[in-house]
């Protein structure tokens, strides 16, 4: 008869301690503030351009959209050319949607996702996951 393998016995961690000191205490701060992290609201907020987190701009002038790696141009303006049979970057943005228009009611700098959600995505995200009510 062959003997039992050792376990290694795990302690659950406590309740009682907040995690967030030591997860804060083991973040690169340089690193957070120039990717946009807001330590009251935690809310990240990166940039199109930030070297890790960024992402491709939408090649048309005036659109600031999410580009798709397929020709560098975001959904709306790959319609809006596609609409007009050309291909040909459009002098403006195909983007019809009210998103930008207005900045976040709660305060924050970041553009609104519409008039009927009048937060950010941010936001918006925070108050489906806790269930908040929004005054603004």
């Amino acid at each position: 008869m062959s003997a039992m393998p050792a376990v290694a016995m795990v302690t659950a961690p406590r309740r009682d301690r907040d995690p967030l000191p030591t997860l804060e205490a083991l973040l690169d701060k340089g690193f957070l503030a120039d990717a946009g992290w807001d330590l009251d609201t935690r809310v990240l907020s990166a940039r199109a351009d930030h070297p890790t987190l960024g992402w491709p701009v939408c090649r048309v002038g005036d659109c600031d959209a999410q580009a798709s790696t397929i020709g560098g141009i975001c959904p709306s303006c790959s319609k809006a050319m596609s609409a007009t049979g050309s291909y040909e970057l459009p002098a403006t943005s195909g983007r019809t949607f009210t998103s930008g228009i207005e900045l976040c009611v709660v305060g924050c700098p970041r553009p609104w996702e519409s008039r009927r959600r009048p937060l950010c995505s941010a936001h918006e995200h925070q108050r489906q996951v806790t269930g908040a009510t929004v005054e603004g």
